[in-house]
């Protein structure tokens, strides 16, 4: 369904038993047998990035699309699912400082690091940009090794 928003999930001995949507302005409850609720994540809901990240997340530009908030996964977690993963992992590229806030895209992604130097906003150098290259950076910036989460720019 285009153009539809999932709005609530009602879930009965650990299964989702309907979806509320709202599409063209009317809400409606849809049944289904099996429910997969795979809305993605909440790269794009800079509060809640914030209330993982701290104040950092400021700093964040999202390549992606903004309508990425996580509000199947919020409704989710409210209602006692459990969690996995660590919200504190990301997909992490180097990305121009004059590319707008969301959508990107992947012309914004700098590739040439190791020709350069990364640094954070007072010009403070925070990475060794020699100690991997492409695609492992993105692995080692999002925080995905103990420790690697200080590396980022305040």
């Amino acid at each position: 369904m285009y153009d539809t928003e999932v709005r609530d999930l009602t879930l009965q001995d650990g299964r989702v038993t309907s979806v509320t949507v709202v599409q063209d302005g009317v809400t409606r409850a849809l049944r289904a047998k099996a429910v997969v609720a795979a809305a993605g994540g909440f790269e794009s809901n800079l509060g809640w990035l914030k209330e993982v990240w701290g104040d950092v997340a400021d700093n964040f530009l999202v390549r992606g699309t903004p309508y990425n908030m996580g509000r199947v996964l919020r409704v989710l977690l409210e209602k006692g699912v459990k969690p996995v993963g660590d919200p504190t992992q990301c997909h992490a590229v180097a990305c121009d400082a004059r590319a707008p806030r969301f959508d990107g895209g992947i012309i914004t992604r700098v590739d040439a690091i190791s020709l350069g130097i990364v640094v954070n906003k007072h010009a403070e150098r925070f990475y060794d940009e020699g100690e991997d290259f492409w695609p492992k950076r993105y692995a080692i910036w999002g925080g995905s090794s103990p420790g690697s989460r200080s590396r980022w720019p305040s």
